[in-house]
């Protein structure tokens, strides 16, 4: 709904950001398998990230009321993943899936989406935001990786604390109330 308020061009960024979001803490897989079941056999370069069905939804949600026929999101999507994927192979096998690991390369991603990327539209970084942590919210609580994203784009966009919090107590209830709704449609 707000996302409708921003140009065109953040909008595009918008999405960009919410993909990464959802891959940032999702299990890694080498050929289907997790970290505990691989071989002496298996292709280390053959990382993955599971998706879950629920992220993919939101995203196609997102991309469609942002559709334009500019934007392959497909190929955008891939390169997001690609690059995330790229800066976790340069981990230690041991270490690639510790939090401090995972957060280090969603963070060099998360740069690389926003180098020049300012407004001078007081309200696009919050609505961005406010939109991110909808996404983050996804899963009914923000993960230590989510977490340290979304406070880069807080520094990023140069946001103060008191606007954060606030823009994070909107869409946690906004968050409950949906969810609250669901239950009620579904009972």
């Amino acid at each position: 709904m707000l996302i409708k308020l921003l140009p065109e061009d953040q909008k595009m960024h918008l999405l960009d950001l919410a993909k990464l979001l959802t891959l940032c803490d999702k299990p890694l897989l080498w050929n289907g398998l997790s970290k505990d079941e691989l071989t002496s056999d298996t292709d280390l370069d053959a990382l993955s990230i599971q998706q879950g069905e629920r992220e993919n939804e939101l995203l196609s949600d997102l991309v469609q009321s942002v559709a334009s026929r500019l934007w392959p999101m497909s190929n955008r999507e891939a390169s997001i993943e690609n690059m995330l994927k790229e800066k976790l192979k340069a981990s230690p096998l041991i270490k690639i899936d510790t939090v401090e690991n995972r957060v280090q390369a969603a963070m060099a991603v998360l740069k690389t989406l926003l180098e020049e990327k300012c407004t001078d539209a007081p309200a696009v970084p919050k609505i961005i935001l406010f939109q991110l942590i909808l996404v983050a919210l996804l899963d009914g609580k923000i993960s230590t990786i989510k977490w340290s994203l979304l406070k880069e784009i807080q520094r990023h966009y140069q946001l103060q604390d008191f606007i954060f919090e606030d823009l994070l107590e909107r869409a946690e209830a906004l968050n409950n109330e949906m969810s609250k709704i669901i239950s009620l449609v579904l009972e």
